[in-house]
């Protein structure tokens, strides 16, 4: 057993899950001579683990954002070969991919999760599209994509963009994290394009009560104190 050289016996493992979406590993460990871990331990721990998802996702979002590489450079493009071989990459490409490689405590010679999931995507030209944006601890949120270029050589190569994500793609990630409800999103998004109370009601076919109602409900999970203090959380990332 791999786990007897180093004096343990029993182990526990929980995804940490928030919507489908993993945030975390939990891994627990009992020694050589203490019992294995019983059905009531594994049954709380897997009641535990979307709580705890959820709060690493907050979490995530409020730790503070300091550098501000995106603000002095432009996109970064990489090219990889078919195989996922890295040909070529400007500056800014290669700050990336030694931002996640650090996040990632992965060797330099290894190419990140997230490219090889856009570039797997790509290379199966699927419905889905090749893109994923990620938020990574110091840094703002980040947009990968990957698309395949048609050259005129015998072999194909796949091109990776890193760029900070839009306002469109990291608003609905903010309101996730502050943990909104979907008729919330939506009233959210009408208050940052400026919609007064009475146009969100007109504009959902509820009634100026209901939107009252989730609004205090929206500022208490922000913690805004008004519609200006919302809008600026839900933009934090943008606006730096």
């Amino acid at each position: 057993m791999i786990l007897e050289p180093a004096g343990f016996g029993d182990e526990l493992r929980a995804i940490l899950l928030n919507k489908g979406e993993c945030w975390g590993y939990l891994t627990l460990l009992r020694k050589i001579g203490q019992p294995p871990f019983n059905e009531k331990e594994r049954t709380l721990v897997a009641s535990l683990a979307p709580i705890i998802g959820r709060h690493l996702q907050r979490l995530r979002h409020n730790r503070p954002k300091k550098d501000m590489f995106h603000m002095k450079h432009v996109g970064g493009i990489l090219i990889l070969s078919e195989y996922l071989i890295p040909l070529s990459c400007n500056q800014a490409a290669l700050h990336w991919l030694n931002v996640l490689r650090g996040w990632e405590k992965i060797d330099s010679a290894v190419l990140p999760r997230p490219v090889r999931a856009v570039c797997s995507r790509a290379a199966a030209e699927t419905d889905n599209p090749a893109k994923t944006v990620i938020s990574i601890p110091g840094q703002c949120f980040l947009s990968i994509k990957a698309s395949r270029l048609n050259g005129l050589g015998p072999s194909e190569q796949i091109a990776v963009s890193f760029e900070p994500a839009s306002s469109a793609e990291t608003i609905p990630l903010i309101a996730d994290a502050y943990g909104l409800s979907e008729r919330e999103k939506d009233i959210a998004y009408r208050i940052i394009r400026g919609l007064s109370t009475k146009d969100i009601a007109d504009d959902l076919h509820i009634s100026a009560y209901t939107v009252q109602d989730h609004l205090k409900s929206i500022f208490l999970k922000a913690e805004a104190g008004n519609r200006r203090e919302l809008i600026w959380k839900l933009l934090d990332d943008v606006l730096e």
